[in-house]
């Protein structure tokens, strides 16, 4: 989930939105897509924060988001904005997963020749201590790529989501048919038929990570078209 590159653009036909607490991106419209498909652009997943902790060997107690069990582990999941509150802590930290919303992707006015948008930003840190207190966890949302051609500023991408000091970037949207560079995002957006240029990755220098490891990757190059 997440931390994929952004979608191939300006070939097949895919215009199906990312799918909810993946941060996967949109798919973009590809040079078959029918003209009637609805809009001609599509909607990347939103994003998840996922804790674990040894709940069997360590004083740990929290509550928040829905929580269930996983061998010795206690897993608290969050898809929607919350708080992890900690009523008692313990020298042993717990582990994290925090993706981003994914990108959004586009085709063009026909829902032809567009790029697909790039996965959220993933960050996963191991053993992070918490004290007793609250933590506040943000979920970002897939952001939804803008059909037409000839765009005039870069759009769609997703929305970042946050534990504590840990920041994970939303998606980069698609590029768009002709002249539309694709956005940079957690993973950049893939770029459309007739502007091959895809998004960079802004989770590798996205600053503070909270002690755990980015993952990102550039957006895919569309695909050049032949000429008319």
């Amino acid at each position: 989930m997440g931390a994929g590159s952004g979608g191939l653009g300006g070939g097949g036909d895919s215009l199906a939105n990312g799918t909810a607490n993946t941060g996967g991106g949109g798919g973009g419209g590809g040079s078959t897509a029918s003209p009637n498909n609805g809009g001609n652009s599509t909607t990347g997943g939103s994003g998840i924060v996922i804790i674990r902790y040894p709940y069997q060997f360590g004083p740990i107690e929290a509550n928040g988001g829905t929580v269930t069990t996983y061998g010795d582990y206690k897993v608290h999941t969050f898809t929607s904005n919350g708080t992890f509150t900690v009523t008692s802590a313990s020298p042993v930290g717990i582990d994290i997963l925090v993706v981003a919303g994914g990108g959004g992707g586009t085709g063009n006015g026909n829902g032809q020749f567009g790029g697909g948008g790039g996965a959220g930003g993933v960050v996963v840190a191991s053993n992070k201590l918490v004290t007793e207190q609250a933590y506040a966890i943000t979920i970002g949302t897939g952001g939804t790529g803008s059909p037409g051609y000839y765009p005039q500023s870069c759009t769609g991408n997703g929305t970042d989501s946050t534990y504590d000091d840990i920041i994970t970037k939303g998606g980069g949207g698609s590029g768009k048919y002709q002249d539309g560079a694709a956005c940079a995002g957690g993973s950049g957006g893939g770029g459309a038929g007739k502007d091959t240029e895809a998004g960079d990755t802004t989770q590798l220098t996205a600053g503070s990570q909270g002690g755990g490891t980015g993952y990102g990757n550039v957006g895919g190059a569309g695909v050049t078209m032949p000429p008319w």
